[in-house]
């Protein structure tokens, strides 16, 4: 099932579509006669990759995943029980030791296994405590879950595993935590979702916005990846 979960996400990869209609181009190429499907491949093609890699689709595909972002001011005037982690970027990591040291709750739980089904790994979440650990992070305040590879199965976990933990602050990317905020919420949370990242969503834009860029098409990636979990989540009734 998992492994099958993520081969799902290299199916939703757009440079996997951008490589299969150029291959199917190619293979045109060499039969004339199918000059009109081979037109019509490359466009699509050239759309996809204009589209994806470049600010205005971009865009309009993130504005269904954005929600309210309390500071930390804000998140320290109520009462959290905990800060939890989901493992995945470093960035969290360091986001949520933050939050710890600024008071918005007393305890940090990392949470998340082995996120690789091909290989044996140390689960992410011990790789991430012992971070936290030379970070000056005190020991006493570090938890972890470490069986869980994905969202739901975090949830699922920590519901188990600390069942006496009610109100959280929830760390992960700015684009994951509609879901992983409703998982949560699933399973019996309140919970304040929180994303240290700073949004650039916000800026002038310009010439350089309309020109297709990697980092652009690795962000159509994610959200279409998202989008796409959200409707898995819903049809499995994990939201």
């Amino acid at each position: 099932m998992y492994v099958a979960y993520k081969l799902a996400q290299l199916a939703l990869q757009p440079e996997i579509w951008i490589l299969s209609c150029l291959v199917v181009a190619l293979a045109l190429s060499w039969r004339m006669q199918q000059q009109r499907l081979l037109r019509w491949l490359l466009l699509v093609t050239v759309t996809m990759f204009w589209g994806l890699g470049t600010r205005p689709l971009n865009h309009l595909l993130i504005l269904p995943l954005k929600i309210p972002i309390l500071s930390i001011e804000e998140m320290r005037a109520q009462r959290t029980d905990a800060v939890i982690v989901l493992t995945g970027a470093m960035p969290r990591l360091i986001c949520g030791i933050t939050l710890l040291r600024e008071g918005v709750a007393t305890r940090l739980i990392i949470a998340g296994g082995a996120g690789n089904p091909f290989q044996q790994q140390l689960p992410e979440s011990e790789a991430m405590r012992e971070l936290a650990l030379r970070l000056g992070a005190p020991p006493k305040a570090i938890m972890t879950e470490t069986s869980s590879r994905t969202t739901w199965e975090s949830a699922v976990a920590l519901r188990r595993q600390f069942p006496h933990i009610s109100k959280v602050a929830l760390v992960t990317s700015a684009i994951h935590l509609p879901r992983a905020t409703a998982v949560f919420h699933k399973q019996g949370f309140t919970v304040t979702p929180t994303s240290c990242a700073e949004s650039k969503s916000s800026k002038d834009w310009d010439i350089a916005d309309f020109v297709p860029s990697g980092t652009r098409l690795a962000t159509s990636q994610e959200v279409i990846r998202e989008l796409a979990g959200f409707a898995a989540y819903r049809i499995l009734g994990w939201l």
